[in-house]
């Protein structure tokens, strides 16, 4: 699909008129709003998705969900493989949502992208958590420390045991 497609097919009832009718207009300006927005380059609606970055393919990826404001954004290395200036952008667009409101979780092997956007970080290694870090404590080298296991504070019962789900 083009990237308007894909920004526009999750949520589709703003951009119906009266008896139902699909908005053209309405969903030209909503494209081009959300590829300002995320400074999608180059800022071609109609070009299929495929043929963009990894960047700003992942940038019209988190818009598409972030315009139908959701409560809760789970994201799963939102910047894996994709250049400096796309990890920026993502990473503004991430910071935005939450300061509108959206609960954001964040998996990230990233250690600078978790000091980055993180409010509190858990460490977990098989399923338990080794350590838990807020904002105030999160650098890099304290989260360094709590993935070799070095970092976690003995006096905290933090070997509960979080069940994973088996995908086959």
């Amino acid at each position: 699909m083009d990237v308007r497609e894909n920004l526009t097919l999750p949520l589709l009832r703003p951009l119906r008129r009266r008896f139902g009718r699909f908005d053209e207009r309405a969903e030209r300006r909503e494209t081009n709003r959300w590829i300002v927005t995320v400074g999608l380059r180059p800022p071609k609606p109609n070009q299929q998705l495929r043929l963009f970055s990894g960047g700003n393919q992942q940038k019209v990826v988190l818009a598409k969900w972030l315009r139908t404001k959701p409560r809760v954004l789970l994201l799963d290395e939102p910047t894996q493989g994709v250049d400096v200036g796309a990890k920026a952008a993502i990473h503004e667009l991430v910071v935005a949502a939450a300061e509108a409101g959206t609960g954001v979780l964040v998996c990230s092997s990233d250690i600078k992208e978790l000091v980055s956007l993180c409010d509190r970080v858990l460490v977990f290694e098989q399923g338990r958590i080794l350590d838990e870090i807020p904002r105030r404590d999160l650098t890099e080298s304290r989260l360094v420390r709590a993935e070799l296991g070095l970092g976690a504070d003995p006096s905290r019962n933090l070997a509960t045991t979080v069940p994973v789900p088996h995908v086959t």
